[in-house]
């Protein structure tokens, strides 16, 4: 199954949502696109599911929690996996929290030839604004 991963960390809101995708061939980011963001209630998801991956997302960014990370000297970051078939909607579900957050989208798709460890780490650490990164692909266990 392809997994779509979630990177979310502190951010100023925005008005828009905007996309932005990886190069891994040339190693920078590029602007995609700006669009309204999709609204939450609209991803078909159990509510005890939502429930929880909302709860748990208003509790990271909450400054109480913030303030605990800095002080602790803990790396400010969340990250959530989400798995299912093609067009089971876990990009849509990612693009729907970043809506209802106010952040932008990052989309990197790991799974292309040119993608190496360090291109995927470089990109990764040079997300633009430190926005929610979507990794996406699919992955083969041997």
């Amino acid at each position: 199954y392809p997994l779509c991963a979630l990177a979310v960390s502190d951010e100023r809101p925005v008005s828009t949502q905007s996309t932005w995708a990886g190069s891994s061939h040339h190693k920078y980011w590029k602007h995609s696109g700006t669009k309204m963001a999709r609204n939450i209630d609209s991803v078909v998801l159990t509510k005890k599911t939502k429930k929880l991956i909302l709860e748990d997302m208003t509790r990271f960014l909450s400054s109480k929690t913030h303030k605990f990370y800095f002080e602790h000297g803990i790396p400010y970051k969340r990250s959530y996996l989400f798995r299912g078939k093609p067009g089971s909607g876990k990009t849509s579900l990612i693009e729907a929290l970043a809506g209802k957050f106010q952040r932008n989208v990052c989309m990197l798709q790991p799974a292309v030839p040119d993608m190496t460890d360090v291109s995927f780490r470089e990109l990764s650490r040079d997300c633009p604004q430190q926005v929610p990164l979507i990794v996406s692909g699919r992955y083969y266990v041997r």
